[in-house]
């Protein structure tokens, strides 16, 4: 009898010796004869083979990444907004903009649940869990759904109509506390999801004012959380190290210009922010943070073409193993070399991310495709489309 070993893959790759004039490739005579007995190896040449070991190793992961397949399994009846798993449930859960939820335990055969009662948009793509809910954001409330299948709405009086709820967040699996952000950037906060709200006591200092974009709260581990808050032409980082409980801005916060700051995500494994958005006009901009939100890093975008093409970043995900992805709207631009195939932008380093086809119908193909919201059972990656749900297996997962 043999036993399988499932190793896991480290979150981090051996990154060495990557600033200039830290390598000197040997000679040919010398990587033919290699080194003799009591040689000692000069710093750069060694600097050299730990970066070529380096390089080849994310050459390895992109090449998992890029054979990553992508099909059309259900068309809801309208465009799927977002999707989560819940790991305690065992249970993912999908919105459409019809208000209608969909519930899978395979994440490849969906039933439509019908839609909730509720006359307002469902902010579907800012869900969240709790130990015993789904949490899934609209105009009057939260909407709660536990492992039976039953849906309850939570108000929060102290928001009132006037100011809408635009993000929700709980501290699964650290604690039940439970933070909600509303159409002005105003913070509430419960130690349970069905419990007593009230605002922060230190409110998000200075927020930008106008109509809201985006205001993605995100849970960094600890007592710690971010929240980004962007209109057009503005973004900013905050963040929390109490619950909630106070805010304040980070030091700097990434640049889309004109444009609009869309979905942030974070990487537990490696302390990192990713947001992602718009720059100027629909070209699609990807920034990253070492640093806890004071300092921001462009990524380089792989657009295969000569002609950056136009598209709007909407959704991003990080899969654990040091690989993210990330979607929207687009490509629309015919200078894309294959535009026609729906496409997905997957990195395993951050700095360089690639478009990966979407091996799906006729149905998913085009500029039209758009991805809102990604969820992943650490087997496979499901990833809320126009199109319906698009599910491909998860990168070094086991079988």
């Amino acid at each position: 009898m043999s036993v399988r070993k499932i190793l896991t893959v480290p979150g981090e790759l051996p990154k060495w010796a990557t600033s200039a004039n830290t390598t000197l490739e040997p000679s040919n005579p010398l990587q033919a004869q290699g080194w003799d007995l009591g040689d000692k190896p000069p710093a750069r040449i060694m600097n050299w083979l730990q970066n070529l070991y380096y390089k080849w190793i994310q050459c390895f992961f992109r090449m998992q990444v890029s054979k990553w397949k992508l099909l059309n399994y259900t068309t809801p009846l309208g465009s799927c907004m977002g999707v989560v798993f819940h790991p305690n449930q065992g249970t993912w859960l999908m919105t459409d903009n019809n208000r209608h939820t969909w519930v899978s335990q395979t994440g490849i055969n969906w039933d439509d649940e019908g839609a909730l009662a509720t006359s307002s948009a469902l902010y579907g793509w800012k869900m969240d869990i709790t130990n015993s809910y789904i949490l899934v954001g609209c105009d009057e409330g939260i909407w709660t759904r536990t492992s039976a299948g039953t849906w309850a709405l939570v108000t929060i009086a102290t928001i009132g109509t006037s100011n809408l709820i635009k993000g929700v967040c709980s501290q699964f699996p650290v604690s039940e506390v439970t933070v909600a952000v509303d159409s002005a950037f105003e913070v509430y906060i419960s130690a349970a999801i069905t419990g007593s709200w009230g605002p922060a006591t230190t409110q998000p200092p200075s927020p930008p004012s106008g109509t809201v974009t985006c205001a993605r709260v995100v849970f960094a581990g600890g007592s710690n959380l971010y929240l980004l808050a962007a209109i057009s032409g503005t973004t900013k980082i905050y963040k929390s190290l109490d619950y909630g409980i106070s805010w304040s801005a980070t030091a700097s916060a990434p640049n889309f210009g004109t444009g609009e700051a869309l979905e942030m995500g974070y990487d537990p494994d490696n302390d990192i922010l990713v947001v992602v958005g718009e720059y100027n006009v629909r070209i699609g901009k990807i920034y990253y943070s070492l640093d806890k939100g004071d300092t921001w890093i462009a990524s380089n975008i792989d657009w295969n073409s000569s002609t950056v093409p136009e598209v709007t970043l909407r959704a991003i995900y990080n899969c654990g193993n040091g690989v993210w992805v990330a979607g929207g709207y687009g490509p629309y631009s015919t200078a894309l070399d294959r535009c026609t195939n729906s496409r997905i932008l997957v990195t395993s380093d951050l700095d360089n991310w690639t478009w990966v086809p979407i091996d799906a119908d006729a149905a998913v193909a085009g500029s039209g495709f758009r991805v809102r919201d990604f969820a992943s059972n650490g087997k496979h990656l499901v990833a809320a489309s126009s199109a319906g749900a698009c599910i491909c297996k998860h990168n070094g997962a086991a079988e």
